[in-house]
């Protein structure tokens, strides 16, 4: 029987995001540099006139060295692809960091909110992008169809232009397969399971995101019920396989364990998937009282720290591949070892 606090590790993290862009200009991956320039000066200078952001940093990813527009990517403040790309763009960031504005990233704008907190604030934040969205929408014209909806670069985006997601550690779910089976059946109720970093991206140390495939045809509260029904859904799924593993398939469990306990405690060198996969069957091991290990949220601050941006800042420099998988795997022993007791 499992114990309770079992589902202590799930929830990592929940987000909601928000897609627009301006009436009669290109979207961004057909506009050229100066219409782009155009529209971040504009969006700027709306933004300016809004008394809610007076406190907000205002960043032009161009002042930033590659370290750090690579840690505001791998803490989900911005996508990759804005931190990478070299046409004109903008960031808005407030500075308790639970919102963000890209300017020119996919769209024209995109608004998010993001906390790692589990709670009932959720129609809150919902609330609040929406109050947001028309403040905005007061000095800046959306574009806006009355059959699709706002318009959006990406098709799947019309609509409400709403994404909201919640980002859980399903470890048993992974480690089976059975994730797979899941995301496949959810395709065609309209929800998606993604990695860590968004679509496309592997579900690195058994990390994934659910989110909603479309907006279209769903209002934002019906989108916000139907990803806390799926959350619930998938937990469930998640608990009865964790207490499979500890009865029926303990011996695989159990293989799996003392092989990522060694590979973590000895390990030379470790490239960021295979240190997140073992760190997740060590995670899971604790919760199942089989090992002590530090504290949850120790646990998944570690999950950030060992990213390659994160490494790399903590050294002060730019690293090599083979520099950061070696650092990785030292920074691993000496925050996780010195507290593990016997297994």
């Amino acid at each position: 029987m499992l114990e309770k606090g079992v589902d202590r590790d799930i929830f990592i993290s929940f987000r909601i995001r928000l897609a627009r862009n301006l009436k009669n200009y290109p979207f961004v991956n057909r506009a050229p540099s100066q219409i782009l320039k155009e529209i971040k000066d504009r969006i700027k200078k709306a933004i300016n006139k809004i008394p809610f952001f007076n406190d907000f940093w205002r960043i032009d990813p161009e002042s930033l060295d590659p370290i750090e527009k690579g840690i505001l990517a791998e803490e989900r403040w911005i996508s990759f692809g804005f931190a990478c790309a070299e046409h004109p763009r903008y960031l808005f960031l407030s500075p308790s960091k639970s919102m963000s504005i890209m300017v020119n990233e996919e769209d024209h704008l995109r608004l998010q909110f993001f906390t790692s907190e589990n709670g009932k604030e959720r129609r809150k934040y919902l609330e609040k992008i929406i109050e947001i969205d028309r403040l905005l929408e007061k000095e800046l014209p959306f574009a806006v169809s009355m059959k699709w909806g706002y318009l959006t670069a990406c098709p799947t985006n019309l609509g409400t232009g709403l994404r909201v997601s919640v980002c859980l550690h399903l470890p048993a779910l992974g480690l089976t397969g059975r994730i797979r089976e899941i995301a496949k059946r959810w395709e065609k109720e309209g929800w998606e399971i993604r990695g860590i970093f968004g679509e496309g991206t592997p579900g690195a140390g058994n990390l994934f995101q659910i989110t909603n495939r479309y907006t279209l045809g769903w209002s934002e509260e019906e989108i916000l019920e139907g990803l806390e029904k799926k959350e619930k859904e998938i937990k469930e799924e998640e608990l009865v396989l964790r207490a499979w593993l500890l009865k029926e398939g303990r011996i695989e469990w159990e293989d799996k364990f003392m092989r990522a306990l060694a590979l973590l405690r000895f390990a030379p060198k470790l490239n960021t998937y295979e240190a997140l996969e073992y760190l997740s069957i060590l995670w899971l091991a604790s919760v199942f009282g089989i090992i002590n290990l530090i504290e949850d949220e120790s646990m998944k601050k570690l999950f950030l720290d060992i990213q390659p941006f994160h490494l790399q800042r903590r050294k002060g420099r730019t690293l090599t591949p083979v520099e950061r998988d070696i650092l990785r795997a030292e920074y691993i022993r000496e925050r996780l070892f010195r507290q593990v007791g016997n297994a």
